[in-house]
């Protein structure tokens, strides 16, 4: 008999058990990302009572699902609220034909009107049909709600690594050729003032991300603890500022990861950005900085 509880394993044990059933169900099909236990314990264990939104399913002592989110303070249209971000969602393809996924939302739904949250938000991939997020979360339309669609840009930085990951034909012409014209990213200038981020760092840069936060509909609030927690944590996440007149005017946040589509790959995920205070040249400077890191 499956039993929904709060999650009680390892960082470790959770990465094998997302990987295993994410590989197992979509490898050959769709980009699979691969959350080491670092980029998990990152996401979510930085508060203590983060635990109480990791929900998880279990058959006797087997996990067989899990959902998790983070606790967070939000910027809604000019209003501070506790909210929470949420992914890694993973259900035992042996026990699909179970509603666990359904339990499992419902009980970290219950949890959050018990803690007074008023939205957890995440994101649903689209594009592969293969994909089951999609068909799950937006089949609830009283309860899930998109906000808008998303699109991201890409800068090869192996082009036939990237050729040779690609699941569609245009996009492997497409990176070899683009290895042809655009070749290695150029190098940032020698006195760009530009540096690793240090502790010291994290009050300026929580000013500035929190800035930008407020000029959005949604968006996190930054405080110091959070910029140190995101910004610099152990070897998943990689920051660099950019000084103006001695005192951080910018920065650009990104971590390492591995996706396996057609190959495996490492890509450089760009997380935080902050470029308003600064001259054009050296915000291209700062992102020349992070590409020639990756």
């Amino acid at each position: 008999m499956v039993e929904i509880r709060t999650f009680d394993g390892d960082w470790q044990h959770l990465s094998d058990f997302c990987q295993t059933h994410w590989l197992r169900r979509y490898q050959g099909k769709v980009p699979v990302v691969l959350w080491t236990p670092d980029m998990l314990e990152w996401e979510l264990a930085d508060l203590p009572a983060t635990r109480n939104y990791l929900v998880a399913a279990y058959d006797g002592a087997r996990l067989v699902g899990f959902i998790g989110a983070r606790p967070m303070k939000l910027h809604f249209r000019g209003e501070v609220i506790d909210g929470s971000w949420g992914s890694y969602f993973t259900v035992d393809s042996e026990y699909e034909k179970q509603p666990v996924a359904l339990q499992l939302n419902l009980e970290l739904r219950r949890r959050h009107r018990e803690r007074g949250a008023k939205l957890s938000m995440g994101f649903v991939y689209q594009g592969f049909k293969e994909s089951r997020g999609q068909d799950f979360w937006l089949r609830q339309p009283k309860l899930v709600k998109p906000v808008r669609q998303l699109g991201f840009w890409a800068r090869p930085l192996d082009f036939k690594a990237v050729a040779d990951f690609s699941f569609h034909k245009l996009d492997a012409i497409a990176s070899r050729l683009g290895g042809v014209v655009l070749g290695k990213p150029w190098p940032p200038r020698a006195n760009s003032n530009i540096r690793a981020f240090t502790a010291a760092d994290a009050a300026p840069c929580a000013a500035l991300l929190d800035a930008k936060s407020r000029q959005c509909d949604l968006g996190y609030v930054w405080d110091a603890a959070l910029a140190a927690r995101q910004l610099q944590f152990k070897d998943v996440s990689r920051t660099f500022v950019a000084e103006q007149d001695g005192r951080v005017a910018g920065l650009i946040n990104y971590f390492p990861l591995e996706i396996v589509g057609k190959r495996s790959i490492v890509a450089g995920v760009i997380d935080f950005m902050a470029v308003d205070e600064l001259p054009g040249s050296q915000a291209v400077d700062l992102v020349r900085t992070a590409l020639a890191d990756m």
